[in-house]
């Protein structure tokens, strides 16, 4: 089953940066659209010069239609509190008012300073990373490359196989599957992936 996120641009970035390991075709395996808010979309647009690739996600984007949604639709009130919480930016503050007025149940942000910040704000929040992506194309079979991405996204973002392990038993936990402990230590291993 495919799920519908709202997107903050540590994520884009990192999947920008996954691009030419086919990360954007992936997202369509297990998202039935990605909403991202218009602070976010100008926050990404601000390093075009310096980063020309943006420009392909950048094309993509269309007010509220089409896979990447420009979303427009937010709850002023919660976004107007938001806006005076240590820890969210606008554009973050942008991305949980949209999640409050579409229903969206997940946030997909790779700043684990929002990530804390907006736990302490709404417990029932689900945010999940670019492991927890690369996790769910696994345990769903639609990866080919999940290594490669691995040590691509550490390169430019690097993790602990602590977060690579969490992303793994969320997603295990999401999907009511069993998986031994022998199989999630190695699927958590940076040793296994050289990272070590």
């Amino acid at each position: 089953m495919r799920i519908t996120v709202v997107v903050d641009n540590t994520a884009l970035v990192n999947f920008t940066y996954l691009r030419d390991l086919g990360m954007f075709g992936y997202l369509k395996s297990i998202f039935d659209r990605m909403h991202i808010p218009t602070e976010v979309k100008a926050e990404y647009e601000k390093r075009l010069a310096r980063e020309p690739m943006r420009g392909w996600m950048l094309d993509r984007i269309f007010p509220d239609r089409g896979f990447y949604s420009l979303c427009t639709k937010f709850d002023t009130v919660v976004h107007g509190f938001l806006k005076m919480v240590k820890g969210i930016h606008k554009g973050e503050a942008e991305i949980v008012a949209q999640q409050r007025a579409l229903g969206v149940r997940c946030v997909l942000s790779d700043d684990k300073a929002f990530s804390r910040a907006i736990k302490t704000i709404d417990p029932y929040v689900k945010v999940i990373t670019t492991l927890h992506v690369i996790a769910m194309l696994d345990m769903n079979r639609l990866l080919r490359n999940r290594e490669e991405l691995l040590i691509r996204l550490h390169g430019k973002q690097p993790f602990k196989a602590r977060d690579l392990r969490a992303a793994y038993k969320d997603t295990i936990s999401e999907m009511r599957i069993y998986v031994s402990k022998r199989d999630l230590d190695r699927k958590s291993s940076l040793r296994t992936l050289r990272l070590n």
